[in-house]
């Protein structure tokens, strides 16, 4: 017999789980990763989820004074909505990539899946509300 591996993440594992209880078969090894049932993970609030986990980052920067200190007296929180406001009719600054709301989003969204890039997000608001 061959052997037979299965990984899944998520939706997939609550899936997979259902699926290996109803069905008569065993692949030699299983690994699921972050089970989610669907009454509880819905990709209806999977924006609202990103942005709550946005927003508790930023809070994070607004309450230590050297991230504060590099946002000119304001919020890293009020930066980020004053920037998505703007990205709402153009962007000023000329050459950027970014380029409308939506791109910021998955930007930051991307930046939030990976520990080591969530760290730079108050960083990149900061730079992109400054156009340098």
């Amino acid at each position: 017999p061959q052997d037979i591996f299965i990984m899944s993440i998520s939706y997939g594992s609550y899936l997979l789980n259902k699926f290996l209880f109803v069905r008569n078969f065993q692949p030699t090894a299983v690994a699921m990763d972050g089970v989610c049932n669907p009454k509880f993970c819905r990709f209806s609030l999977y924006d609202y989820d990103f942005n709550a986990a946005g927003k508790r980052l930023l809070s994070l920067c607004d309450s230590d004074p050297e991230c504060l200190s590099h946002f000119g007296g304001q919020t890293s929180t009020l930066v980020a909505q004053q920037l998505f406001d703007t990205l709402q009719h153009s962007y000023p600054c000329k050459g950027s990539v970014i380029t409308s709301q939506s791109f910021l989003q998955v930007l930051l969204g991307r930046m939030l899946h990976n520990f080591t890039t969530q760290v730079l997000a108050p960083a990149v608001l900061r730079r992109l509300s400054r156009c340098n």
